[in-house]
């Protein structure tokens, strides 16, 4: 968007909030109902996490990727996708029984030997987080579980050297990570990232926010 400033008739005050609102915000905090996307930041982003919640990315390296796994509505991804979970919570709960959580599988994706890469978010329910396990407690016991288990949870076979689990990036308050135009929130029961809209603007499709009065149905 594009502001005239009179300099004159702004305070010194006035001015420097000026100044600061324009080097961008996360689409998260953005108060204006227009996109975040005519803001640019003069300086690098802070990385910022999801508090209590870790992703988990490893490969099913005896189990080639076909599309039809990418379909979160076909029978394949579902059964996989229940299986791969039960013995994960399995695997989780043996080590941390005292620690209630959630755990979601993401979505799996062609890797570069065209085996199946899967990405498994998981969030801690107790809100203290100096009791939360860390990403290197979390990566030994899941490690020793294959190692015990031949490399295996559920009859699939993964590669420890796959395995790889860190602190979840807030793609709602990292700048440049999210595609939202408006609003964006993390839902603590899918563990995902959803676009959302103000007031008197509806969301036409995954991303995008449209004035309700000019949308039409």
């Amino acid at each position: 968007f594009n502001v005239i400033l009179n300099v004159n008739h702004i305070s010194a005050g006035r001015l420097t909030k000026f100044k600061e609102f324009s080097k961008g915000i996360p689409a998260s905090q953005n108060p204006l109902p227009g996109p975040t996307s005519g803001f640019v930041s003069s300086t690098p982003a802070p990385i910022v996490y999801v508090p209590l919640t870790l992703e988990m990315k490893f490969e099913l390296d005896e189990i080639g990727f076909t599309p039809i796994l990418a379909d979160h509505e076909s029978e394949d991804f579902k059964k996989l996708t229940e299986v791969l979970e039960d013995q994960l919570k399995v695997a989780i709960k043996y080590k941390y029984a005292s620690q209630p959580f959630t755990l979601k599988l993401i979505k799996f994706e062609s890797s570069k030997s065209n085996t199946t890469s899967t990405t498994v978010r998981l969030r801690w329910e107790n809100e203290d987080e100096k009791k939360m396990p860390s990403v290197k407690e979390v990566t030994e016991m899941l490690t020793k579980y294959l190692s015990f288990h031949d490399g295996h949870i559920g009859g699939n076979h993964i590669s420890s050297k796959t395995l790889n689990v860190e602190n979840l990036v807030d793609e709602c308050k990292t700048s440049n990570r999210t595609s939202c135009t408006h609003l964006c929130d993390f839902q603590k029961m899918t563990l995902l990232f959803k676009c959302s809209c103000p007031d008197s603007f509806v969301l036409q499709n995954e991303f995008n926010c449209v004035d309700r009065h000019k949308f039409s149905f």
